[in-house]
């Protein structure tokens, strides 16, 4: 990734254009699967949930809510009311079909909507949450409040988000991008994004990635059937889409040092009354 400052506005104007390309054509390889991909897991789902005081009472926003594993999860154990939003069209299609059969209709909806730009009114839910959402998007700070302008007064905002334990190489750095085009950061930068959004009562909790960890709360939310489905998937998604081959061909050539590196945060505040 060149510095902006030594690129035209045209060069500019095509970097963010192949990025927003690489970012679809990872998103869609990965409805095409029917699979979500949340670093930290349940675990990160969970602490989370706890920093939004979500209970049977809330009314919660998912943004960014893939194939609708957490929406359901959340009103299956908890019993509120979720709404699940997602910019990617076949995200919302494979969410709508897990919804279907669960009993869960009347509290779970979903649509495809911006996490950036957001078809809610202002003070509509209690508590707004994302998991792995952030790194993809160039305005953070932005965005938050975005989520707060739809949180009601003393409701509470959260994220999930791929986290540095500490400075990669640049190698890595670029790995990441050039594979998902999404910009992990270190805990210290996403404070700041958190702070800066103007919440109150902040907190931050940075973890390494524990990969046993990984797979058993990934198996648990979205099912071992799920989960054992996505893997004949992947072959009709790369003969159909060759963004998705561009994909696997970039993640293939994963760094060694990964996963000294690679880790997850989980950051949440309070909208001020």
């Amino acid at each position: 990734m060149e510095s902006s400052e030594q690129l035209s506005s045209e060069e500019i104007s095509q970097q963010r254009e192949a990025a927003s390309q690489q970012r679809a054509d990872y998103f869609e390889m990965l409805a095409g699967m029917g699979i979500t991909k949340h670093i930290g897991s349940l675990t990160a789902t969970l602490e989370l949930v706890g920093l939004c005081h979500i209970d049977q009472d809330s009314y919660v926003l998912d943004v960014g809510c893939g194939i609708g594993a957490t929406p359901i999860y959340l009103a299956k154990r908890y019993g509120c009311r979720v709404m699940g939003v997602d910019i990617t069209e076949g995200m919302i299609v494979r969410s709508n079909e897990r919804l279907r059969g669960t009993g869960l209709e009347d509290k779970v909806e979903f649509q495809v909507a911006d996490a950036q730009y957001l078809p809610f009114e202002d003070a509509t839910f209690d508590a707004v949450m994302a998991e792995s959402v952030l790194a993809f998007i160039d305005d953070r700070t932005a965005t938050l409040r975005e989520w707060m302008r739809v949180t009601k007064p003393g409701g509470y905002v959260g994220f999930t988000e791929a986290t540095w334990t500490k400075t990669p190489p640049k190698d890595l750095d670029e790995y990441m991008y050039r594979t998902t085009a999404g910009k992990v950061e270190v805990a210290e930068v996403w404070e700041e994004v958190l702070k800066g959004s103007g919440l109150a009562d902040t907190v931050v909790g940075a973890y390494k990635v524990n990969m046993k960890a990984e797979a058993s709360g990934r198996i648990e939310r979205l099912g071992l059937k799920t989960s054992l489905a996505a893997l004949p998937r992947i072959f009709s998604v790369l003969f159909k889409n060759p963004g998705s081959r561009s994909v696997i061909r970039s993640a293939l050539s994963v760094p060694k040092s990964i996963f000294e590196y690679m880790g997850y945060g989980v950051y949440a505040g309070r909208k001020r009354e």
